[in-house]
């Protein structure tokens, strides 16, 4: 209590802002100006039409330049990427249409694809190859299912085909 007391007193004495505020002094209104003229709007010389200089030619030259490297590169990544596409989806043993499919991404993301092809798929088709090589592994990666015994191609129609039961 006798803290509160002198917490309060301490308080008191030390605030700033006890006293009234000022008067707010008013403001008088804004001078008027003369409407503009041509002459005083634009102070400037207006800007002309100029022939490009050798620097913004230089410029656009070398601009030209990049993108015709970077699209060169993307072209030439896209068809490594296809090649490595191709080969490695033949080798694992997939059909034509999703090598197709396969083929036409890697070549859109040419770059992407031969990063990802490195770091993902390299190491199991060299693998895959090398069984090819050694004759462990078939060419096709599924081979054929044997026939169906006869007599459960019987029973799955509850006898012999074409016969009727009386």
């Amino acid at each position: 209590m006798i803290g509160t007391l002198i917490a309060s007193k301490f308080f008191k004495v030390n605030e700033r802002f006890t006293d009234p505020p000022p008067p707010v002094v008013a403001l008088s209104p804004p001078p008027t100006f003369p409407p503009p003229t041509p002459t005083t709007a634009f102070p400037f010389p207006t800007p002309t039409t100029r022939s490009p200089t050798r620097t913004s030619n230089g410029i656009a030259f070398v601009g030209i330049v990049i993108m015709i490297t970077v699209f060169v590169a993307e072209v030439a990544f896209g068809i490594f990427a296809v090649y490595l596409s191709w080969t490695s989806n033949a080798l694992i043993g997939w059909s034509t249409f999703p090598r197709v499919v396969f083929a036409i991404f890697a070549f859109l993301f040419g770059f992407n694809y031969a990063i990802t092809h490195l770091i993902n798929k390299l190491d199991m088709v060299m693998y895959i190859r090398k069984l090819h090589q050694a004759g462990v592994v078939a060419r096709q990666p599924y081979p054929p299912l044997p026939p169906p015994p006869a007599a459960a191609s019987a029973s799955m129609y509850g006898g012999r085909r074409g016969v009727r039961r009386s």
